[in-house]
């Protein structure tokens, strides 16, 4: 009896002791909340006559009032007059996704007694959309390719087994017999079976309605803790909610350029907050980091290796097949999906060459009418200042450090004690994979310039082969050169549609005319000049005084990168730090802006070179010229 009123008291002190541990930690997340977000100005505002001291934070309090007035930021500068192609769609300005709650007191819920009015936030995330998102792992586990996979993986790995006993079975000879080789088959056929469930496992993606609403909650209160907006554009987000509604059943594929690792989830937070279905993210295998990887999996990525085969030379055809008949069972279930098509995040700033991989998987699921259609969304990304800090070690030729629970949580505490300023997505025009594929199948006119195909070599057909069912390689030329051509034209696309941020600027100016430094007024002309020469051919993030952007911009990126002093009269000079790791980072905000002048750089240079050359006079070249050449 009394033992077991002792091992009763050991419990309930136990329990007790669990259990005030995890009320201490809610109490601490709550607080830091708390004290990281606007919650104590709600408050005042909500309650006037407690006189709440709002003064808690006066450093970011600072920061904030420099975000607010950069808030014509959050303006597109395109004249009305522009007639550029992307003068409509990017006409009716933009919103700060922090600052919209569109479920929050309006209709149905229009009233002053609705509760949403007062919590904002939280009625937001309560009354997103809700969709179905079915699990694509069952139906892929029991598809008949994977199991034609698994069969040929085993059979495989039989032929190569057999090859290398070859020359041990002509020393000692051939002691096998039918049953021995049934008996290794069914034993590897078992193992293939095995690891095909576990690669599904693995790779699946478990998208839950409600946790994507607990991450959107607070996703708002943390992201104004680092971020001073997240950008739209309103005509944008309505393009995407009338194609997804005008055909239900065809997914969105979202193409981002790949910057941040906030990007997986920033795309699904907007998309979610104006009731678009959230897509399925194709994320690297290097991101299956305890915690974090079972919230990404939630928040709907799908782990993929990194490199597919392991042996160079040797393809992994079971990691192959469930990897294409997964995405493909996807779309079918009409889930929307959502890749990097460069592969990884830029180390430049500037666009990286894409890889067709996945996007081949898409287009042949049209292919072979497994989907009527699919329509392709580039997608841009740009933030004044990398949330990932920056990728100087690598471009020196460092090794790269793996992620890591650790390594991930002390980023998130730095991140959240830093300010990064605005973040900006983009979204372009959908266009569709139908359509691509009927106009590549076109026959070109001759008109002297362009080279005439024959319907019969250059119609695109499906081909049922065997090495392009359990893979993503391209195998048709023709396939390959459709892939090809659409991937560069969407990461074109991505690239055009990149928004110039403050901080591109200013590092740009730096690097090009201000190297040895210069006076921030001096500098704010410049910055007017270049806001002359690319206006409604670039879109420019920000609007307002040239000279307080000049100043925000240098205060946004640090004295790590911009020196800031005072001369004798008083006026601020600007200068870049003059070390080759502060090269590198301001090249990386410089280099958003290099596309733009690509073209006419790549033009003056051939004009400089030509008039340079001596056998060049009165527009020709001279004979002395033509035989030195030779």
């Amino acid at each position: 009896m009394l033992a077991s009123l002792l091992n009763f008291v050991q419990g309930a002190v136990e329990m007790s002791t669990i259990g005030c541990v995890e009320l201490a930690s809610v109490v601490l997340i709550v607080y830091y909340i708390y004290a990281k977000t606007r919650t104590l100005e709600i408050l005042t505002n909500l309650f006037p006559h407690l006189k709440l001291n709002i003064n808690y934070r006066p450093t970011i309090v600072k920061f904030n009032t420099m975000g607010n007035e950069m808030l014509t930021t959050l303006r597109r500068n395109v004249q009305p007059e522009t007639k550029q192609a992307n003068a409509l769609t990017h006409a009716q300005g933009t919103n700060n996704m922090l600052q919209l709650t569109p479920h929050a007191g309006k209709k149905p819920y229009q009233s002053m007694f609705d509760w949403g009015v007062y919590f904002p936030f939280l009625a937001q995330c309560l009354r997103i959309k809700r969709f179905e998102y079915p699990q694509v792992s069952g139906p892929t586990q029991e598809d008949l390719m994977i199991q034609r996979a698994i069969k040929q993986a085993a059979e495989q790995i039989v032929r190569e087994q057999r090859i290398e006993s070859h020359k041990t079975c002509n020393l000692i000879g051939d002691t096998s017999n039918d049953t021995e080789e049934s008996k290794k088959y069914q034993d590897i056929l078992s193992n293939q079976e095995r690891r095909a469930n576990n690669i599904l496992m693995n790779m699946r993606s478990t998208l839950n309605h409600y946790l994507i609403m607990l991450t959107s909650w607070l996703l708002y209160k943390l992201l104004p803790c680092f971020l001073s907006g997240v950008v739209t554009h309103t005509r944008q987000i309505e393009t995407l909610k009338k194609a997804s509604e005008r055909a239900p059943g065809i997914p969105l594929i979202f193409l981002p350029l790949h910057r941040s690792h906030l990007d997986y989830i920033m795309v699904t937070f907007i998309l979610t907050n104006n009731d678009i279905r959230s897509p399925l993210v194709a994320a690297g295998d290097n991101l299956q980091i305890p915690v974090f990887g079972g919230l990404l999996r939630g928040l709907g990525a799908f782990f993929i290796k990194r490199k597919i085969d392991p042996v160079v030379g040797k393809k992994d055809i079971l990691y192959r097949a469930i990897l294409q008949q997964y995405i493909q069972h996807a779309l079918k279930m009409s889930h929307n999906v959502e890749f990097f098509i460069e592969g990884g995040r830029t180390r430049t700033g500037k666009p990286c060459m894409p890889k067709g991989g996945i996007l081949s998987v898409i287009v042949n699921a049209f292919m072979d009418h497994s989907i009527p259609d699919a329509l392709l969304v580039p997608v841009s990304v740009n933030y004044e200042r990398l949330v990932d800090g920056n990728f100087v070690c690598e471009q020196k030729g460092e090794k790269k450090v793996p992620e890591s629970f650790w390594k991930a949580m002390a980023g998130i505490w730095k991140t959240l004690h830093s300010k990064y300023g605005l973040m900006r997505i983009d979204f372009n025009e959908p266009y569709s994979i139908k359509e691509l594929v009927q106009s590549y199948n076109k026959v070109a006119t001759d008109d002297s310039h362009f080279k005439v195909y024959k319907p019969s070599e250059r119609k695109l057909q499906h081909n049922q082969s065997t090495s392009s069912l359990y893979g993503t390689d391209v195998v048709c030329e023709e396939h390959r050169t459709l892939i090809d051509s659409i991937s560069r034209e969407v990461v074109y696309d991505c690239a055009t549609a990149t928004s110039v941020m403050s901080t591109n600027a200013l590092a740009f100016l730096m690097l090009t005319q201000f190297r040895k430094g210069a006076l921030a007024t001096d500098i704010a002309l410049a910055l007017d000049s270049l806001r002359n020469r690319i206006k409604g051919r670039k879109d420019m993030a920000f609007a307002g005084d040239s000279l307080h952007i000049v100043n925000y911009s240098a205060d946004l990126l640090g004295e790590g990168l911009i020196t800031r002093t005072k001369d004798e009269c008083g006026q601020t000079h600007l200068q870049p730090v003059q070390s080759i790791e502060a090269s590198i980072e301001l090249s990386y905000y410089s280099n958003t802006l290099t596309p733009h002048f690509a073209l006419q750089s790549v033009l003056m240079i051939t004009f400089h070179e030509l008039l340079s050359l001596k056998g060049y006079r009165n527009g020709k070249y001279t004979r002395n010229f033509e035989k030195k050449s030779r």
